[in-house]
């Protein structure tokens, strides 16, 4: 929150419901930059590898939720891409009941997978995809269903996440 003098303290006076408009305007806007940066930080911190906040890499042993099927990609993908950045996320639970999944032995059944790797450097997108599909070819066996993914390279990455922070401040002003 940014302090203002009071309306009788401005060097050019202003009548009391201007200077009011005024202060509530000035402060909106500095909330609105504040969150705005908060955004963009929590944006690079996050599309940088995860980790904390002084960069240090995250654990990739740490429990993240995920069953032995999940456990299972996130090392093949690993050992696979060498990632500067892997996110899996089991997105199973919201699939429950749905017709590709009715019968189907395993309770892991849906994944969304992030890989950034130098791997990906000068690969079209459809070769990357079926790159990460040979990798998860003995899960899709199993009974994984419709794989999402992001699959970039390390810049690719980073000019994706400067976009979206533009956007997100750019919205945040539009307030």
């Amino acid at each position: 929150q940014v302090e203002f003098p009071p309306p009788g303290d401005l060097i050019c006076p202003l009548p009391m419901a201007a200077a009011s408009r005024l202060s509530a305007t000035l402060a909106l806007s500095a909330t609105a930059a504040a969150a705005a940066a908060a955004l963009a930080l929590w944006l690079l911190t996050r599309r940088s590898g995860g980790g904390s906040a002084d960069g240090s890499p995250p654990d990739p042993e740490e429990d993240d939720g995920l069953g032995p099927m999940g456990k299972r990609i996130k090392a093949n993908l690993r050992k696979a891409f060498s990632p500067t950045r892997l996110e899996v996320r089991d997105d199973s639970a919201s699939h429950r009941g749905h017709a590709g999944v009715r019968g189907v032995a395993v309770a892991e059944t849906h994944f969304y997978f992030t890989v950034i790797s130098e791997a990906f450097q000068g690969v079209p997108r459809p070769e990357r995809e079926r790159r990460l599909q040979a990798v998860i070819a003995q899960e899709i066996q199993e009974g994984l269903h419709a794989p999402g993914c992001i699959l970039r390279t390390p810049a690719e990455e980073k000019a994706a996440a400067a976009r979206k922070a533009a956007t997100a401040a750019a919205h945040v002003q539009s307030f």
